[in-house]
């Protein structure tokens, strides 16, 4: 019976944050006119990035704010991704170019204008970016290496994410997922998974 109970709760729940969801979603439709949410991050403080293709929206617990780079290329373009490291945000356009926001003053700036998958960012100052042709680049400290190329298949856009003891995971739609060490971008493991 306490198993029933807890279930019905558990349903009960869940269900509850489905409709909050929804609410905040049409809430933002409405106000906004967002058009199409991409993505969506929390940053440390609680303030949720909306990434959207109208744009990039901020929402601080009681206001959706409309927050655009001050480089004019991208003022209006869609966002397709976000990632967030500590006070930094980093937007992807649809077309074309990143942008990273500090998130103590939300000044931007420019890191890429090539079309790029994801940035992953791996401790202040360093990140990674995966470019939709394939190329890892490493940042760091304001200096740019190339880290690993992939060739790409037609199908799929490749992934990248932190991968355990100092590494990448990428994953190349119909090629493999791959373990990348970040210091000379050599595989450290084939995982024989074709995704």
């Amino acid at each position: 019976m306490k198993y029933v109970q807890t279930l019905y709760r558990i349903c009960l729940l869940l269900l509850f944050v489905n409709i909050s969801n929804n609410c905040l979603a049409q809430e933002l439709i409405t106000k906004l006119n967002a058009g199409t949410v991409f993505d969506t991050k929390i940053e440390s403080n609680g303030r949720i990035w909306i990434a959207t293709n109208r744009g990039l929206i901020l929402h601080d617990g009681i206001n959706y704010i409309r927050i655009k780079p001050s480089q004019k290329k991208y003022q209006n373009q869609s966002v397709k991704s976000l990632c967030v490291y500590k006070h930094y945000l980093y937007a992807i356009f649809a077309n074309s170019g990143a942008v990273k926001f500090d998130l103590d003053n939300f000044k931007s700036v420019e890191i890429s204008n090539e079309a790029i998958e994801n940035i992953v960012q791996y401790n202040n100052d360093h990140y990674y970016i995966l470019f939709s042709d394939g190329k890892i680049e490493d940042h760091t400290n304001g200096k740019v290496k190339l880290l690993a190329k992939f060739k790409l298949g037609t199908e799929g856009k490749p992934i990248m994410t932190i991968g355990p003891k100092g590494s990448l995971l990428v994953s190349v739609p119909k090629i493999g997922l791959y373990q990348l060490n970040i210091t000379d971008g050599k595989i450290a493991k084939d995982y024989g998974i074709i995704p």
